[in-house]
């Protein structure tokens, strides 16, 4: 494969910069930089790509945590990189503390959350008064959804 020389010394520094910041070699940084011109040209396209907009998430996710473990000083977290991040992340708890899957049994959701409200609502069959559009969406998010989720966080793919 051709090698690139890049002849600019302050583009070649900021890619450097840039690499050295978000724990990600510079080939994984152009390669970033390549996907989002691709997207920009799939959404000029009227094109929609649900594992695009899942990743952006994720990568978004993981420069919030990024900034919070910069700000606590957990180098150990902070160096992670997005491929690991990819297999140990889990979620931000009820404080917005980003937590690894390790810590799933150190975090508990608050009985006073929007969470154990909507299952007390629930609970007590509460309706807002307004059409269900989707009559089967309290269902399929409850059952099918979630389900699908832990796979993808698992990295098992089942589109069936």
């Amino acid at each position: 494969m051709p090698q690139i020389v890049i002849d600019n010394q302050s583009l070649a520094q900021q890619l450097n910069n840039i690499a050295r910041r978000e724990n990600k070699s510079v080939e994984e940084i152009i390669s970033n930089l390549l996907k989002r011109y691709q997207s920009t040209d799939q959404q000029d396209d009227n094109q929609f790509d649900p594992d695009e907009l899942v990743r952006r998430v994720q990568l978004a996710a993981y420069e919030r945590a990024r900034e919070y473990w910069k700000k606590v000083g957990d180098e150990d977290r902070l160096a992670l990189t997005d491929k690991e991040l990819d297999e140990q992340f889990w979620l931000f708890d009820p404080n917005g503390v980003p937590r690894l899957k390790s810590e799933m049994d150190r975090v508990t959701i608050p009985d006073d959350s929007l969470y154990r409200l909507g299952e007390a609502l629930d609970r007590a069959g509460f309706r807002s008064g307004r059409s269900d559009i989707a009559s089967r969406s309290r269902e399929i998010l409850h059952d099918e959804f979630a389900d699908y989720l832990l796979d993808r966080m698992n990295g098992q793919e089942n589109d069936a």
